[in-house]
């Protein structure tokens, strides 16, 4: 969501497609080419860690270089390109 700080008002961002890999979106359908998925996670509040970023799945480092500022994170069933701690 895009949020307005002087009247604090937000809306859903519409990408429309566009987002490159590793910037914000709201939701899979904003996400451009090679995007995989508008991966939703927590973290701390205002810093990229705790947005939602186009990415894509991984199975080494080096698969994350296209997603900028991102490590190849392991969930056991998957791996996925995150932003570091």
């Amino acid at each position: 969501m895009a949020c307005d700080a002087m009247t604090g008002a937000c809306g859903s961002f519409d990408g429309a497609g566009m987002v490159a890999l590793g910037s914000l979106c709201d939701s899979d359908d904003d996400c451009g080419a090679g995007a995989e998925v508008c991966w939703t996670f927590e973290g701390a509040a205002g810093s990229q860690r705790g947005a939602n970023i186009c990415t894509h799945t991984c199975q080494a480092e080096g698969d994350c270089a296209d997603v900028p500022n991102t490590t190849c994170v392991d969930f056991q069933q998957a791996a996925v390109c995150l932003p570091g701690n």
